[in-house]
């Protein structure tokens, strides 16, 4: 199970959202229900998509079950091994 988009959008938003549409969830609410399902052997795993690095960072303070999974899109990385480009993560 999975956070996909951490965020939530506001009632009556548009789709796709307009400006002022995206709005800030409960992170640690969400988080706190998924970890129940753990500890309940409902489900097996939790873990996150597309979070940026501050959100990571604001879950891996409360989280008491960490993240098995962070899913990022890779396209990117698909499109530069293709045209034989190396990628850099420089901190």
């Amino acid at each position: 199970m999975q956070i996909h988009w951490p965020f939530r959008l506001r009632d009556g938003a548009s789709r796709p959202p307009a400006a002022g549409d995206v709005l800030e969830f409960d992170m640690e609410g969400v988080w706190r229900e998924m970890e129940k399902l753990v500890e309940e052997k409902l489900v097996r795993d939790i873990g996150i998509c597309n979070f940026t690095l501050a959100k990571l960072e604001k879950l891996l303070s409360i989280a008491q079950i960490m993240p098995s999974v962070c899913q990022v899109k890779s396209y990117m990385y698909t499109f530069f091994l293709f045209l034989s480009i190396v990628l850099d993560n420089e901190q």
